[in-house]
């Protein structure tokens, strides 16, 4: 199937990858800009799919460039500054792919993640609803809808929807956002089996295994908990989901034992530097990490940082009790583990 001839399939490629952020783009090199319109199509496909943002933002923003007229570019871009916490750029980029195309169901979808991560839960849910009357199969638009229950603490209803969703179209998001409530829920044993059947549908992804380690830490599984870190690593080295996801799992994993402070920061600082340090949920991993180093001063400085900004600029935003709970664990000199939300 060629992906750069079909608008959402290809934009499907992108955002299912483009999840936990971008770094700055620091000039194009000079190789970029030899390249054509589907050469660079085909270098933000292999971007998203590797996880180098970098890359990712380059590829974009060269093709905005050359192709102004083509609403991927700018779709992409929109999703990239989402994860650099730009919101008005963010959505000043779908904006102009929805000119570009205002009949094309993935960008309303890509406004319903924009929307969803900056805390607006009504908008977000309202564009996920007109995504899906022109097209019931949206992926994007299905997660969305998903978590906006998810965030609300309606639990049953994200599940009876997750399960609904996934009984016609086995979407590989959706059920790992299932995965998610079931713990919520502490349902551990039907999320283990999810889990197992999500990484029999996909043994090669490394996101899967994370989460299943994350499944059994809560478990108390120590060697299934660490053998399935151990996987997603190997699989993926380099992808900034998986570094940062890692550094959480060994910043805030449940089972004794399985905790590395020392990991866990230097994951997260390297997931903090690839972003330039403006991704504040990244941020919120490496205080984590700091906390079960023992490095309480840091970490309280770190999260502290993070509460600033939300109260800032986002004060209703659904993460923000979350956030500072964890800050009251800090100033207690506790390390925070995973699952310890506010009721």
């Amino acid at each position: 199937m060629n992906y750069w001839k079909n608008g959402k399939a290809r934009m499907r490629v992108i955002m299912a990858f483009a999840f936990f952020g971008a770094s700055a783009l620091c000039g194009l090199s000079q190789e970029l800009t030899q390249l054509t319109e589907m050469q660079l199509a085909r270098e933000v496909r292999t971007a998203a799919i590797n996880g180098d943002f970098k890359r990712l933002k380059e590829c974009s923003q060269r093709l905005v460039q050359i192709a102004p007229r083509l609403f991927v570019g700018h779709l992409a871009l929109s999703l990239i500054l989402t994860h650099e916490d730009e919101y008005e750029r963010a959505m000043a980029s779908c904006r102009k792919a929805a000119e570009l195309d205002p009949t094309e169901p993935q960008i309303e979808a890509c406004m319903a993640r924009v929307f969803y991560e900056f805390g607006y839960l009504d908008q977000a849910l309202e564009c996920s609803r007109k995504t899906l009357a022109m097209d019931a199969r949206n992926d994007l638009a299905t997660e969305v809808g998903v978590m906006v229950l998810f965030s609300r603490k309606q639990y049953e209803s994200a599940l009876e929807t997750s399960g609904a969703v996934l009984r016609l179209i086995p979407l590989a998001e959706v059920r790992s956002k299932r995965i998610l409530i079931l713990l919520r829920m502490k349902r551990y044993d039907q999320a283990l089996e999810e889990a197992d059947q999500m990484i029999a549908q996909q043994p090669e992804k490394a996101a899967n295994y994370l989460l299943r380690a994350k499944v059994h830490g809560l478990l108390g599984n120590l060697t299934k908990s660490q053998a399935d870190a151990a996987r997603a690593a190997e699989l993926a080295p380099n992808h900034l989901e998986i570094i940062a996801n890692s550094a959480w799992l060994y910043a805030t994993n449940p089972v004794p034992g399985f905790c590395d402070g020392k990991k866990a920061v230097q994951l997260a600082t390297r997931a903090c530097e690839v972003v330039k340090w403006k991704n504040h949920e990244l941020i919120t991993y490496l205080a984590a990490a700091e906390a079960e180093a023992g490095l309480y001063e840091e970490a309280i400085k770190h999260q502290q940082e993070v509460v600033d900004w939300y109260m800032t600029n986002f004060p209703q935003h659904f993460r923000l009790p979350a956030v500072n709970k964890q800050l009251s664990f800090y100033r207690q000199h506790k390390p925070y583990r995973d699952l310890e939300e506010v009721d």
